[in-house]
Protein backbone atom coordinates (compact mmCIF):
# COMPACT_ATOMS: atom_id res chain seq x y z
CA UNK A 1 0.00 0.00 0.00
CA UNK A 2 1.24 3.52 -0.79
CA UNK A 3 0.40 7.14 -0.01
CA UNK A 4 0.17 9.95 -2.55
CA UNK A 5 -0.07 13.36 -0.90
CA UNK A 6 0.51 17.05 -1.60
CA UNK A 7 1.63 17.58 1.99
CA UNK A 8 5.32 16.90 1.35
CA UNK A 9 5.83 19.00 -1.77
CA UNK A 10 6.00 18.43 -5.52
CA UNK A 11 9.13 16.24 -5.62
CA UNK A 12 7.84 13.84 -2.98
CA UNK A 13 4.50 13.69 -4.74
CA UNK A 14 5.98 12.77 -8.12
CA UNK A 15 8.32 10.21 -6.53
CA UNK A 16 5.44 8.55 -4.68
CA UNK A 17 3.40 8.52 -7.85
CA UNK A 18 6.18 6.81 -9.83
CA UNK A 19 6.67 4.18 -7.11
CA UNK A 20 2.99 3.41 -6.75
CA UNK A 21 2.89 0.80 -9.52
CA UNK A 22 -0.06 -1.54 -8.81
CA UNK A 23 -0.41 -1.10 -5.04
CA UNK A 24 -3.50 0.26 -3.31
CA UNK A 25 -3.24 3.99 -2.71
CA UNK A 26 -4.19 6.43 0.03
CA UNK A 27 -4.75 9.69 -1.83
CA UNK A 28 -4.43 12.91 0.21
CA UNK A 29 -4.94 16.39 -1.23
CA UNK A 30 -4.41 19.46 0.99
CA UNK A 31 -5.11 22.67 -0.89
CA UNK A 32 -2.31 24.81 0.47
CA UNK A 33 0.78 23.56 -1.32
CA UNK A 34 2.54 24.02 -4.64
CA UNK A 35 0.52 21.37 -6.48
CA UNK A 36 -2.71 22.50 -8.13
CA UNK A 37 -5.81 20.35 -7.86
CA UNK A 38 -6.06 19.95 -11.64
CA UNK A 39 -2.47 18.65 -11.84
CA UNK A 40 -2.87 16.40 -8.79
CA UNK A 41 -6.06 14.71 -9.94
CA UNK A 42 -4.93 14.54 -13.56
CA UNK A 43 -2.06 12.29 -12.48
CA UNK A 44 -3.72 10.37 -9.64
CA UNK A 45 -6.84 9.92 -11.74
CA UNK A 46 -4.88 7.60 -14.01
CA UNK A 47 -4.58 5.28 -11.02
CA UNK A 48 -8.17 5.68 -9.80
CA UNK A 49 -8.67 1.91 -9.90
CA UNK A 50 -6.01 1.67 -7.14
CA UNK A 51 -7.48 4.25 -4.75
CA UNK A 52 -8.14 2.78 -1.30
CA UNK A 53 -8.88 6.09 0.43
CA UNK A 54 -9.35 9.71 -0.55
CA UNK A 55 -8.88 12.66 1.84
CA UNK A 56 -9.34 16.25 0.68
CA UNK A 57 -8.95 19.47 2.68
CA UNK A 58 -9.80 22.64 0.77
CA UNK A 59 -11.65 25.94 1.17
CA UNK A 60 -12.48 25.71 -2.55
CA UNK A 61 -14.00 22.27 -2.48
CA UNK A 62 -16.20 22.75 -5.56
CA UNK A 63 -13.15 23.58 -7.70
CA UNK A 64 -11.20 20.63 -6.32
CA UNK A 65 -13.99 18.10 -6.69
CA UNK A 66 -14.71 19.22 -10.25
CA UNK A 67 -11.67 17.13 -11.15
CA UNK A 68 -13.19 13.87 -9.92
CA UNK A 69 -16.84 13.73 -10.95
CA UNK A 70 -16.57 11.17 -13.71
CA UNK A 71 -16.55 7.66 -12.22
CA UNK A 72 -16.45 5.79 -8.91
CA UNK A 73 -13.06 4.42 -7.80
CA UNK A 74 -13.96 0.72 -7.53
CA UNK A 75 -11.70 -0.07 -4.53
CA UNK A 76 -12.36 3.08 -2.49
CA UNK A 77 -13.45 2.27 1.09
CA UNK A 78 -12.72 5.62 2.85
CA UNK A 79 -13.79 9.13 1.78
CA UNK A 80 -12.97 12.21 3.91
CA UNK A 81 -13.83 15.68 2.52
CA UNK A 82 -13.26 18.77 4.66
CA UNK A 83 -14.10 22.29 3.45
CA UNK A 84 -12.90 23.97 6.65
CA UNK A 85 -15.21 26.71 7.88
CA UNK A 86 -16.84 27.49 4.55
CA UNK A 87 -20.65 27.74 4.68
CA UNK A 88 -21.94 25.33 2.02
CA UNK A 89 -25.56 26.54 2.11
CA UNK A 90 -25.15 29.02 -0.75
CA UNK A 91 -23.10 26.76 -3.01
CA UNK A 92 -24.35 24.61 -5.86
CA UNK A 93 -24.71 20.96 -4.87
CA UNK A 94 -21.99 18.64 -6.17
CA UNK A 95 -22.69 15.13 -7.45
CA UNK A 96 -19.56 13.03 -7.09
CA UNK A 97 -18.39 10.38 -9.55
CA UNK A 98 -21.27 10.95 -11.97
CA UNK A 99 -23.84 9.78 -9.42
CA UNK A 100 -22.47 6.23 -9.41
CA UNK A 101 -23.40 4.32 -6.20
CA UNK A 102 -20.53 4.31 -3.70
CA UNK A 103 -20.18 0.54 -3.69
CA UNK A 104 -17.68 -0.72 -1.10
CA UNK A 105 -17.40 2.55 0.86
CA UNK A 106 -17.11 1.81 4.59
CA UNK A 107 -15.97 5.10 6.11
CA UNK A 108 -17.28 8.53 5.08
CA UNK A 109 -16.62 11.91 6.69
CA UNK A 110 -18.08 15.07 5.16
CA UNK A 111 -17.42 18.50 6.69
CA UNK A 112 -19.23 21.53 5.24
CA UNK A 113 -19.10 20.32 1.66
CA UNK A 114 -22.00 21.00 -0.75
CA UNK A 115 -22.73 17.32 -1.21
CA UNK A 116 -25.87 15.42 -0.34
CA UNK A 117 -24.61 12.05 0.98
CA UNK A 118 -27.88 10.48 -0.18
CA UNK A 119 -26.69 11.00 -3.77
CA UNK A 120 -23.88 8.50 -3.12
CA UNK A 121 -26.49 5.78 -2.38
CA UNK A 122 -24.55 4.71 0.70
CA UNK A 123 -24.97 1.27 2.25
CA UNK A 124 -22.99 -1.10 4.48
CA UNK A 125 -21.08 1.73 6.17
CA UNK A 126 -18.93 1.14 9.26
CA UNK A 127 -18.41 4.82 10.10
CA UNK A 128 -20.49 7.92 9.25
CA UNK A 129 -19.52 11.49 10.19
CA UNK A 130 -21.60 14.39 8.86
CA UNK A 131 -20.64 17.87 10.02
CA UNK A 132 -22.38 21.01 8.74
CA UNK A 133 -23.99 19.27 5.76
CA UNK A 134 -26.94 21.46 4.78
CA UNK A 135 -28.05 19.46 1.74
CA UNK A 136 -29.24 16.38 3.64
CA UNK A 137 -32.65 15.85 5.25
CA UNK A 138 -33.40 13.81 8.35
CA UNK A 139 -35.35 11.33 6.23
CA UNK A 140 -32.26 10.76 4.08
CA UNK A 141 -30.04 10.30 7.15
CA UNK A 142 -32.44 7.68 8.52
CA UNK A 143 -32.40 5.89 5.16
CA UNK A 144 -28.59 5.77 5.14
CA UNK A 145 -28.61 4.32 8.66
CA UNK A 146 -31.26 1.75 7.75
CA UNK A 147 -29.11 0.62 4.81
CA UNK A 148 -26.01 0.32 7.05
CA UNK A 149 -26.91 -2.16 9.81
CA UNK A 150 -23.23 -2.79 10.58
CA UNK A 151 -22.47 0.88 11.33
CA UNK A 152 -20.22 1.15 14.41
CA UNK A 153 -19.43 4.86 14.60
CA UNK A 154 -21.98 7.65 14.11
CA UNK A 155 -21.18 11.36 14.42
CA UNK A 156 -23.79 13.95 13.45
CA UNK A 157 -22.95 17.61 14.01
CA UNK A 158 -24.64 20.86 12.97
CA UNK A 159 -27.52 19.12 11.19
CA UNK A 160 -30.21 20.74 13.36
CA UNK A 161 -31.70 22.63 10.40
CA UNK A 162 -32.86 19.45 8.64
CA UNK A 163 -36.59 18.90 8.92
CA UNK A 164 -38.64 15.81 8.21
CA UNK A 165 -41.44 16.29 5.65
CA UNK A 166 -44.88 15.45 7.02
CA UNK A 167 -45.93 11.93 6.19
CA UNK A 168 -42.68 10.98 4.51
CA UNK A 169 -41.46 7.41 4.78
CA UNK A 170 -38.36 5.34 4.20
CA UNK A 171 -38.43 1.90 2.67
CA UNK A 172 -35.78 0.00 4.67
CA UNK A 173 -37.08 -0.48 7.29
CA UNK A 174 -40.65 0.80 7.05
CA UNK A 175 -40.53 3.98 9.15
CA UNK A 176 -42.86 6.97 9.07
CA UNK A 177 -42.14 10.46 10.36
CA UNK A 178 -43.96 13.65 11.23
CA UNK A 179 -42.73 17.20 10.75
CA UNK A 180 -40.17 18.13 13.41
CA UNK A 181 -36.49 19.11 13.81
CA UNK A 182 -33.88 16.40 13.31
CA UNK A 183 -32.97 15.71 16.94
CA UNK A 184 -36.41 14.96 18.47
CA UNK A 185 -37.40 13.02 15.35
CA UNK A 186 -34.22 11.07 14.75
CA UNK A 187 -32.92 10.09 18.17
CA UNK A 188 -35.97 8.09 19.38
CA UNK A 189 -35.63 5.74 16.39
CA UNK A 190 -32.31 4.55 17.79
CA UNK A 191 -34.10 3.62 21.02
CA UNK A 192 -36.72 1.20 19.78
CA UNK A 193 -37.15 -1.59 17.22
CA UNK A 194 -38.79 -0.70 13.94
CA UNK A 195 -41.86 -2.79 14.74
CA UNK A 196 -43.08 -4.60 17.84
CA UNK A 197 -41.91 -8.23 18.24
CA UNK A 198 -42.48 -10.99 17.36
CA UNK A 199 -42.77 -9.53 13.84
CA UNK A 200 -40.12 -11.03 11.54
CA UNK A 201 -39.19 -7.52 10.42
CA UNK A 202 -38.59 -6.30 13.97
CA UNK A 203 -35.05 -4.91 13.92
CA UNK A 204 -33.03 -2.23 15.69
CA UNK A 205 -31.38 0.51 13.70
CA UNK A 206 -27.58 0.22 13.88
CA UNK A 207 -27.25 -2.75 16.24
CA UNK A 208 -23.42 -2.58 15.95
CA UNK A 209 -23.25 1.10 16.97
CA UNK A 210 -20.81 1.61 19.88
CA UNK A 211 -19.81 5.27 19.53
CA UNK A 212 -22.50 7.94 19.42
CA UNK A 213 -21.66 11.62 18.91
CA UNK A 214 -24.03 14.51 18.35
CA UNK A 215 -24.22 18.22 19.00
CA UNK A 216 -28.01 18.03 18.85
CA UNK A 217 -28.30 17.87 22.64
CA UNK A 218 -30.34 21.01 23.21
CA UNK A 219 -32.77 21.09 26.13
CA UNK A 220 -35.80 19.86 24.18
CA UNK A 221 -34.03 16.60 23.29
CA UNK A 222 -32.56 15.73 26.72
CA UNK A 223 -35.27 13.20 27.61
CA UNK A 224 -35.11 11.59 24.16
CA UNK A 225 -31.35 11.07 24.42
CA UNK A 226 -31.45 9.58 27.93
CA UNK A 227 -34.38 7.34 27.04
CA UNK A 228 -32.65 6.14 23.86
CA UNK A 229 -29.51 5.14 25.81
CA UNK A 230 -31.54 3.34 28.49
CA UNK A 231 -33.55 1.36 25.95
CA UNK A 232 -30.57 0.22 23.90
CA UNK A 233 -28.66 -0.86 27.00
CA UNK A 234 -31.68 -2.60 28.51
CA UNK A 235 -32.12 -4.93 25.53
CA UNK A 236 -28.88 -6.70 26.43
CA UNK A 237 -29.93 -7.50 29.99
CA UNK A 238 -31.46 -10.75 31.25
CA UNK A 239 -34.76 -9.02 31.86
CA UNK A 240 -35.14 -8.20 28.18
CA UNK A 241 -35.79 -10.62 25.34
CA UNK A 242 -33.01 -10.25 22.77
CA UNK A 243 -34.14 -13.47 21.08
CA UNK A 244 -37.14 -11.53 19.78
CA UNK A 245 -34.92 -9.49 17.48
CA UNK A 246 -32.75 -10.39 14.53
CA UNK A 247 -29.85 -8.47 16.14
CA UNK A 248 -29.93 -6.75 19.51
CA UNK A 249 -28.05 -3.45 19.82
CA UNK A 250 -24.63 -3.36 21.43
CA UNK A 251 -24.07 -1.17 24.46
CA UNK A 252 -22.41 2.18 23.83
CA UNK A 253 -18.77 2.40 24.86
CA UNK A 254 -18.47 6.11 24.07
CA UNK A 255 -21.06 8.92 24.06
CA UNK A 256 -20.08 12.44 22.99
CA UNK A 257 -22.65 15.21 23.34
CA UNK A 258 -22.66 18.95 22.73
CA UNK A 259 -24.98 21.83 21.96
CA UNK A 260 -25.29 23.75 18.70
CA UNK A 261 -23.41 27.04 18.94
CA UNK A 262 -26.62 29.07 19.06
CA UNK A 263 -28.28 27.08 21.85
CA UNK A 264 -26.82 27.09 25.35
CA UNK A 265 -28.24 24.94 28.17
CA UNK A 266 -29.17 26.27 31.58
CA UNK A 267 -26.34 25.11 33.92
CA UNK A 268 -28.71 23.40 36.36
CA UNK A 269 -30.51 21.48 33.60
CA UNK A 270 -27.19 20.49 32.00
CA UNK A 271 -25.94 19.00 35.28
CA UNK A 272 -29.06 16.89 35.72
CA UNK A 273 -29.06 15.85 32.06
CA UNK A 274 -25.44 14.71 32.08
CA UNK A 275 -25.91 12.92 35.40
CA UNK A 276 -28.83 11.04 33.82
CA UNK A 277 -26.71 10.23 30.76
CA UNK A 278 -23.86 8.87 32.90
CA UNK A 279 -26.28 6.72 34.88
CA UNK A 280 -27.96 5.40 31.72
CA UNK A 281 -24.59 4.82 30.03
CA UNK A 282 -23.61 2.29 32.72
CA UNK A 283 -19.85 2.59 32.37
CA UNK A 284 -19.51 4.04 28.88
CA UNK A 285 -17.19 7.04 28.49
CA UNK A 286 -19.34 10.20 28.39
CA UNK A 287 -18.16 13.57 27.03
CA UNK A 288 -19.65 17.06 26.92
CA UNK A 289 -18.22 19.61 24.46
CA UNK A 290 -15.14 17.43 23.97
CA UNK A 291 -14.32 16.98 27.67
CA UNK A 292 -14.94 13.83 29.65
CA UNK A 293 -17.82 14.32 32.10
CA UNK A 294 -17.16 13.33 35.68
CA UNK A 295 -19.70 13.42 38.49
Amino acid sequence: MGTITTDEGSKAFHKAFQMAKDSLLDVIFIDEGEIEASQFFSLTGDKMNQWRSLSVESNSMADVLANMQAQWPPKLDMLHLDAGYVDPSGEEEIVLFGGTPAVGLKDIRLTRVPINPASLQLSSLKSLHLNGITAVTATEVIQILADSPTLEILRLNELHGADLPTGSTTTKPDLSFGSAPLAPSFIPFLGRPTTSPPSESSIWLLPQLEIFESNLAWTDSHNEIVDMIKRRHAVGTKESSPELYEASPKRFREIRLANPKDRYPIPSSLGKFMSDVVQAAEGADVYWQGRRWTE
